[in-house]
C-alpha cells in the first residue's frame, strides 16, 4: 500500500506522520486526522463521524471547501489504495487528485523544519513529486 514511485519508501504508518505534521504546521484545530471509533472499516464505509480530517474533507462539496478545512487537502485527504496524481486531471476525486497541487502543498511544506524521524522520508517524497511531470500511481 502506498505510492511506488522513484526514491519514496515508507510504511503506511509514515504517511500519517507525514499528514500529521502538515496539520500541525497549519496549526488546524482538528488534530485528529480519523473518525475516533476507527476500527479498521473500509473509507469506502458510511459510517462518518463529521469531526476527523478524512470525514470533514469526504463531506465537502468541491476544493475551494477542501481548502477552508486543510491547505493541504491533497496530501491528507487523496485516498493512497488506489489511484494516484496527475496533472490537471479532467475529473477529480478520491482516486485522481491533481499532481500540481501536490506539488504546491509540498513546496509549502518544505519551508517547515520537519520533526526527527520525518526528514528523510519527506525529502524523498518531495523529491519525487516535484520531478514528476505527469502520473504518480498508488500501488
Amino acid at each position: 500500500m502506498g505510492l511506488r514511485i522513484n526514491s519514496y519508501k515508507y510504511s503506511y504508518g509514515m504517511l500519517q506522520n507525514l499528514r500529521r505534521w502538515a496539520l500541525e504546521i497549519e496549526k488546524n484545530k482538528n488534530q485528529k486526522l480519523m473518525c475516533p471509533d476507527f476500527d479498521g472499516y473500509s473509507i469506502l464505509d458510511t459510517r462518518n463521524c463529521g469531526k476527523c480530517i478524512y470525514c470533514l474533507l469526504s463531506n465537502a462539496k468541491d476544493i475551494k471547501e477542501e481548502k477552508a478545512i486543510t491547505k493541504f487537502p491533497e496530501l491528507i485527504s487523496h485516498s493512497d489504495c488506489d489511484g494516484g496524481y496527475a496533472i490537471n486531471p479532467s475529473h477529480r476525486n478520491n482516486d485522481l487528485g491533481d499532481l500540481g497541487n501536490l506539488k504546491l502543498e509540498l513546496i509549502e511544506l518544505n519551508r517547515h523544519t520537519r520533526p526527527t524521524g520525518l526528514e528523510q522520508a519527506f525529502k524523498d517524497l518531495y523529491n519525487d513529486v516535484i520531478e514528476e511531470k505527469e502520473y504518480l500511481k498508488f500501488t
